[in-house]
């Protein structure tokens, strides 16, 4: 993920001038957990459509782990139906076995080696978080980069209607505690009740909302014309919810397009609410101005 171009931010300076964390230049986002099928990708992918839109000056690094599905490649690629144009970058890897923890130094290297990189976003993988993501954390010391680096870190927590999410968050919460940031997405696709709103979780809520400030928000369930659209069922390609709302040459009809239009904005209001803690820290202020809220 290295840039060919020959200014380089190095970590030192990047340290001077960054200061505090409330004053973060860059946003490292990772998809967490080990459970399959509970929107990991379809979460990324709408999350990147929000900074395209959202935050228009900030540059991505897209990195996409998944070997099987290559959602984020299909669609934000050079061959996707709305691939990203520079400064933007989108890269597959393969994290998995040892050959891959260096090619997730580079997630982080980015902000470093190339001046324009300001958000990077890792999606998820189907039973490789733990051994991936996570013990990379653990051996490169991660939280002990970000003030190096000029970053803050946000995990995406996914909660479908099974309680194993709840639990995978636990463990990760109890890791990491207020060293990174959380969303956590409740993914109604099914109910708009999950494990994660039951007595159950009431100490993790606490914990993650009220003591760490973290942000909640809630995805809803899609109609089914959407959804073989964004799965790809129903052509073999993938779409956003917004390039199925706003792109003529996705194959929608009237009744799919503005049934994803509404869908769309109010995905807008639910990751506007979330931005402190997906945006860089020193980005926010600007973007609740712009939003009217401050």
């Amino acid at each position: 993920m290295a840039s060919s171009k020959s200014t380089t931010k190095t970590p030192a300076a990047n340290a001077t001038a960054v200061g505090p964390q409330s004053e973060a230049d860059c946003r490292l986002i990772v998809a967490a957990g080990d459970k399959g099928a509970t929107g990991k990708s379809f979460t990324m992918t709408q999350l990147i459509e929000w900074y395209l839109l959202r935050a228009q000056t900030l540059s991505l690094s897209v990195t996409d782990p998944d070997t099987k599905h290559r959602t984020l490649t299909r669609i934000f690629g050079a061959e996707g139906t709305h691939p990203l144009a520079a400064p933007h970058r989108v890269e597959s890897v393969d994290f998995a076995g040892a050959e891959g923890m260096p090619l997730i130094d580079n997630v982080v290297r980015a902000f470093a080696v190339d001046p324009t990189a300001r958000v990077s976003l890792v999606d998820g993988v189907a039973n490789q978080f733990a051994d991936t993501m996570l013990r990379w954390a653990r051996d490169v010391r991660l939280y002990e980069l970000t003030e190096e680096y000029g970053f803050r870190v946000t995990y995406i927590l996914m909660m479908d209607e099974m309680g194993v999410s709840v639990e995978q968050a636990r463990k990760l919460v109890s890791e990491v505690g207020d060293r990174a940031d959380y969303l956590v997405v409740r993914n109604c696709k099914k109910s708009f009740r999950v494990p994660w709103d039951t007595a159950a979780a009431d100490d993790l809520r606490k914990k993650v909302i009220e003591e760490f400030g973290g942000a909640e928000i809630s995805l809803e369930g899609l109609s089914l014309d959407i959804f073989k659209l964004a799965d790809g069922q129903a052509t073999g390609q993938l779409y956003s919810i917004r390039s199925i709302a706003e792109d003529r040459a996705c194959p929608a009809d009237s009744f799919t397009r503005n049934r994803a239009i509404s869908a769309w904005a109010r995905m807008l209001e639910q990751f506007d609410a979330a931005a402190r803690v997906v945006l860089p820290p020193n980005e926010l202020n600007a973007f609740l101005t712009a939003r009217g809220v401050r």
